[in-house]
């Protein structure tokens, strides 16, 4: 069971007359679980839940214009009210000494409740513009049909895996809102229900030679995606009619792969191909003015591994690598509805996003002593198909929108290095930690915003030096208790078209047996200086815009366990 509170202090005040932030916001969360274990079946159910307050999202922007339209001032406040449970049986076989069944089902519900106030002020007067307020109710399920079968040869590590992962899920999200603004008021609503169902086939082999192992493996994802869109619009409604009332997002995802791995007495050598077939079919209701196109595209890609290892001695190693992979849009960024919890930064998906593609280069060396080690890289990543959300201003609407919708940006890349250090200080202080340094270029690109009207885009080639630090104590304490103290700091970076400020965060966490040893009592906090918030400045067409999001990130829990 554990127990916690966020939301300790104030960051900044409310813009006036909006609902107010939740402050010491509580959370439970208990969780229970229990196997059974006889010569051949175990039986085991894990459940847990979370029933909590938190502030989502606590963002203050500031929009300053260069086409005439007012500068504004705005607030994005959204506080949720949340409830989530996981309920996870299922059993293992174990045939005989060689093959072993397991057949389990997952079962999740999470239920949450938004309300949320954004008022837009003028910068000149701080006069009230208008007032955007919502009260989302959002109901999403997922239930998970799993089952893997496991055959050992008489030979160690000589192993076959086949596993099945059947997934049905859904969103419901109703979402009614109120606008009051100097043009009258009005209250609209959207109804969005989006399913996903997932079928996964996997089968995995791996054979010990005389210096290392063969791995071959295949996998077969079926991807669906159905959406229902539904909108209620008011007296002065700000809905988009045009939009249509359904999509359906359909991937394929066939794949094979073969890992090579040599361990000899001075190298090892590992290398590995990952062959992919994918087709995409998104279906777009032809009531859609703005994607008048269905999307139907596929590809055959290849994706490489090696890896050398120079062994200089048991202490001194030298390495390689090289690999290829793909990073592939999520359901929210292909969506073509958007999301009207801000109607001045509209968020909108879009269905014509491609996948990015990453090259990684590393050479490292790693060493190790009595009670430490040290491992120092230098890498190179080559990035194609960059995705990331674009801000356009409509320049042919009487307002002030602007549009938040991701695109296929071009080429990037990243080159620096990385040291990672491992020491034992004494017989009961540990500490490892990190360092990260590299450029961050990002090439020059121009493009077009298809919603809600063609809007060009274009951006400068952009480089930035940047860095990140991460460090962890771990300390044993008398009384059979156990400290630990972790800082994390992200310095300054650039995104397409601006930068992201620097943040950071030092968290700690307490531990005691008891019970003789059948318990155990945790204290920990995340954020103690309230300093991890999202800082980001953007500069668009007309319009520059800078935010900072005081969403909850100082969280203290108080967790018991206790082992029947």
């Amino acid at each position: 069971m554990n127990f916690g509170v966020g939301e300790l202090n104030v960051r900044k005040a409310n813009l006036p007359n909006i609902m107010d932030k939740y402050a010491f916001t509580p959370k439970t969360n208990p969780s229970f679980n229990i196997n059974y274990r006889s010569k051949s079946v175990n039986l085991f159910l894990q459940t847990d839940g979370i029933v909590r307050k938190r502030v989502n999202s606590n963002e203050f922007t500031t929009r300053i214009y260069s086409n005439g339209n007012p500068n504004i001032n705005s607030q994005f406040l959204e506080n949720r009210t949340q409830e989530l449970y996981n309920i996870k049986a299922g059993l293992d076989w174990f045939i005989d000494d060689s093959n072993k069944l397991t057949l389990y089902s997952l079962f999740q519900d999470e239920y949450h409740i938004d309300r949320g106030d954004v008022p837009y002020d003028f910068i000149s007067d701080g006069s009230r513009k208008r007032l955007w307020s919502w009260a989302e109710d959002e109901n999403t399920r997922f239930i998970n049909y799993a089952g893997n079968f496991t055959h050992n040869f008489k030979q160690v590590g000589h192993t076959l895996d086949v596993g099945f992962l059947y997934t049905k899920g859904g969103e419901d999200e109703l979402f009614p809102f109120t606008d009051t603004s100097d043009t009258g008021n009005s209250t609209d609503e959207t109804h969005l229900l989006v399913d996903e169902i997932v079928t996964d086939l996997n089968v995995d082999y791996v054979k010990p030679l005389r210096s290392g192992r063969i791995e071959l493996g295949s996998k077969v994802e079926i991807r669906k995606i159905p959406i229902s869109y539904k909108i209620n619009p008011g007296t002065n409604s700000v809905l988009d009619p045009n939009l249509g009332e359904w999509s359906e997002y359909n991937q394929d995802v066939y794949a094979l792969y073969a890992n090579l791995i040599h361990e000899g007495e001075k190298l090892d050598i590992e290398g590995g191909l990952r062959v992919e077939q994918t087709t995409i079919n998104y279906d777009i209701d032809p009531a859609n003015i703005y994607y008048t196109k269905n999307d139907a595209y596929n590809y055959f890609k290849f994706f490489p591994n090696v890896r050398l290892t120079l062994k200089a001695d048991k202490n001194n190693k030298i390495s390689a690598f090289y690999n290829r992979r793909i990073d592939r849009p999520g359901e929210f960024e292909l969506r073509p509805f958007p999301k009207y919890d801000d109607p001045e930064i509209l968020k909108t998906g879009n269905p014509y996003l491609r996948p990015q593609f990453t090259q990684t280069f590393e050479l490292a060396y790693k060493t190790k002593w009595k009670g430490g080690s040290v491992y120092l890289a230098g890498f190179y990543r080559s990035i194609k198909d960059i995705f990331e959300r674009i801000f356009t201003n409509d320049n042919t609407t009487p307002n002030t929108i602007i549009n938040s919708i991701p695109q296929n940006l071009g080429k990037g890349s990243n080159l620096g290095f990385e040291i990672t250090l491992e020491q034992t200080v004494t017989n009961n202080w540990d500490v490892n930690g990190s360092f990260n340094w590299y450029t961050n270029k990002i090439n020059a690109f121009s493009g077009t915003s298809i919603y809600p009207s063609p809007q060009p885009f274009y951006f400068d080639e952009s480089k930035s030096n940047t860095w990140n630090f991460k460090l962890n104590n771990n300390i044993t304490l008398p009384y059979k208790m156990d400290f630990q103290l972790s800082a994390v700091y992200y310095a300054p970076n650039i995104i397409p078209q601006g930068k992201v400020k620097e943040r950071y965060s030092v968290d700690f966490g307490l531990k005691k047996n008891v019970l003789k040893d059948k318990g155990e009592i945790k204290l920990s906090a995340t954020d103690l200086l309230n300093t991890f918030g999202i800082k980001k400045s953007i500069i668009g067409d007309g319009f520059n815009l800078t935010s900072t999001n005081y969403y909850e990130t100082q969280v203290i829990t108080l967790g018991m366990k206790y082992k029947f």
